[in-house]
């Protein structure tokens, strides 16, 4: 078995401060993630 790993980022920087979701998917499958800006 094989794992691979793909990283990905997301530029934020025009972004104002506060709190934002991220929902990503993956062969059909998603996931949500909160993200916080400061």
């Amino acid at each position: 078995m094989v794992n691979e790993y793909t990283s990905n980022t997301i530029d934020v920087s025009q972004l104002s401060s506060g709190m934002y979701f991220a929902e990503v998917m993956v062969e059909g499958n998603s996931t949500t993630n909160k993200l916080i800006k400061i």
